[in-house]
């Protein structure tokens, strides 16, 4: 989950730091919908407000990625899974 460049980038202020769309209604279905805890990926590149996130059990861990680049899947991968 997280934010793109059309959410933010240079002269493009956002309005607030909740996470824009339906996530936090997807985030908390998928958790609420899963077996073990979950972990939430964030991507973006300033700070998001996933209160709503921290206090859901079902959420184990929450990362912050940023914007990751090219080795960011296999590098985030080796994180979570080992």
């Amino acid at each position: 989950m997280g934010l793109d460049q059309s959410q933010e980038k240079e002269r493009l202020d956002r309005m607030d730091l909740v996470l824009p769309g339906k996530q936090p209604m997807l985030i908390t279905s998928i958790a609420k919908a899963a077996k073990r805890p979950v972990v939430l990926v964030l991507l973006g590149g300033s700070p998001m407000d996933v209160t709503f996130a921290k206090n859901n059990r079902k959420i184990g861990s929450i990362l912050w990625v940023g914007y990751p680049g090219q080795a960011g899947a296999i590098a985030l991968a080796q994180i979570i899974f080992g």
